[in-house]
């Protein structure tokens, strides 16, 4: 990826991270569906942005250990959305732990939340810029 940066440019890269907005509906999805083979699903939303920005500090070290990038800037942004229950569960089968889950994700949730009655999400955003050694300045 860096070879095809122009000179200059930064590496852009951009983690969302999408949490239940009404707390105590993520905590009893966390105690009640997301356990055993969906316990990865789980989310606390206690202090939920640090964790989101240690994850993010995570792949900031990432880039900085490959060497080809010295200098960085960050940011989280918070954004809010709707969707339904059968949104939701695409969106948790679209991430790399929902493979060959989809049917558990859908049965749970099925019994635990109310079809037709939308899900607001709040989004944090995690986006950094990295540039290599030759670009500092």
């Amino acid at each position: 990826v860096r070879r095809m940066l122009l000179p200059g440019a930064p590496l852009v890269v951009i983690w969302t991270s999408p949490l239940l907005a009404d707390a105590e509906l993520q905590v009893r999805l966390n105690r009640e569906v997301f356990t055993d083979s969906l316990e990865s699903f789980r989310r606390d939303p206690v202090g939920y942005e640090a964790q989101v920005e240690a994850l993010g500090g995570g792949g900031r070290e990432e880039l900085g250990g490959s060497g080809l990038f010295s200098r960085f800037e960050w940011s989280i942004a918070r954004d809010e959305f709707l969707l339904s229950v059968r949104d939701y569960i695409d969106l948790l089968n679209s991430y790399a732990n929902g493979v060959g889950v989809r049917d558990a994700l859908e049965t749970r949730l099925m019994d635990h939340l109310t079809d037709g009655v939308p899900l607001r999400l709040d989004n944090y955003i995690y986006s950094c810029l990295a540039w290599s050694p030759a670009e500092d300045g």
